[in-house]
C-alpha cells in the first residue's frame, strides 16, 4: 500500500493479519503485528484471534496460550471464541489431549464452552467417550442437536467405525425424540460401504417409511425393521 502512496491505517492491518492467518502464513501475520505495535496501535480482539488461530495451526500452542495470558493481563478479555480458535486446529490435527487440556483451562478461566467447542472435541472420542460428552452438553443446555449427531456419524464412518455410529444412533433415539427421522438417519444408512460392513451387504440407499416403521432398500430388494437396524453392520445380511 505504501508503494501506491496509500498509508495503511489500523483497519488495514487488521484485515491483512486476518487474511494472512486464514492462509496459515505465520511469518507475515507476526510481522504485521509487530508493525502495529511499533506504530503504537493496540491490536484488538480480532487481531489476537487471528494470531492465536495461526499460531495453534502451525504447532505453536505455547505461544498461542501466552497471547491468551497477555489478553487476560491487558485486554481485550478472552472469550469462548478465543479458546475455540485454539481447540479447533488442535482437533483438526488430531491433538485431542492438547484440546482437552485447553478445555480445562477454558473452564478454569470461568468461560463456558459452546456447542461448537463440543462438536470439535467429539471428533476425538469413541462411542463411550462421546456419550459422556453428550451428557455434559445436555447438562449445559447445549443440545445435543441434529448437527451434533450428523457430525459424529460422519466422523465414525470416515474412521471406518460403523459399529460406533450405530451405537450413537441408538443412544440418539433415547436422548431426543424425532432425531432419528432427520438427516442423521440418512447419514447412518447411506454411508457404510461393503468394506466397512465386512463385505456382507451394501446399505445404500435406504428410504424411511415412517408409517410402517420400516426401511426399504430398493437396490438390494430387502427390508430391515428399525429394531434390526440398530444391530452392527456385521449382523446385517
Amino acid at each position: 500500500m505504501s508503494k501506491c502512496c496509500i498509508e495503511p491505517d489500523w483497519t488495514s492491518y487488521i484485515h491483512m493479519i486476518s487474511g494472512y492467518s486464514r492462509v496459515h502464513n505465520l511469518y507475515d501475520s507476526l510481522r504485521l503485528y509487530d508493525e502495529m505495535k511499533r506504530r503504537g496501535w493496540a491490536p484488538g480482539l480480532e487481531v489476537y484471534h487471528s494470531l492465536i488461530y495461526v499460531l495453534t495451526h502451525e504447532n505453536c500452542l505455547t505461544e498461542a496460550l501466552k497471547l491468551v495470558d497477555r489478553m487476560k493481563e491487558s485486554g481485550p478479555v478472552p472469550d469462548s471464541t478465543t479458546y475455540n480458535l485454539i481447540i479447533r486446529p488442535l482437533c483438526e490435527n488430531a491433538r485431542f489431549e492438547d484440546a482437552r487440556s485447553v478445555l480445562a483451562r477454558m473452564l478454569g478461566d470461568g468461560i463456558s464452552p459452546t456447542i461448537d467447542t463440543y462438536h470439535e472435541l467429539l471428533k476425538g472420542e469413541n462411542s463411550e467417550g462421546a456419550l459422556g460428552v453428550l451428557d455434559r452438553m445436555n447438562k449445559a443446555g447445549l443440545g445435543p442437536n441434529h448437527d451434533t449427531f450428523t457430525c459424529m456419524l460422519d466422523e465414525y464412518f470416515k474412521s471406518g467405525e460403523p459399529d460406533d455410529a450405530l451405537k450413537i444412533w441408538s443412544a440418539m433415539k433415547m436422548k431426543s425424540s424425532g432425531l432419528e427421522n432427520d438427516l442423521s438417519l440418512r447419514k447412518l444408512v447411506e454411508q457404510p460401504s461393503p468394506g466397512q460392513c465386512k463385505g456382507k451387504m451394501k446399505l445404500s440407499p435406504f428410504i424411511v417409511c415412517q408409517k410402517e416403521s420400516v426401511w426399504k432398500a430398493s437396490d438390494c430388494k430387502m427390508e430391515v425393521t428399525m429394531s434390526q437396524a440398530t444391530r452392527s453392520c456385521s449382523d446385517l445380511t
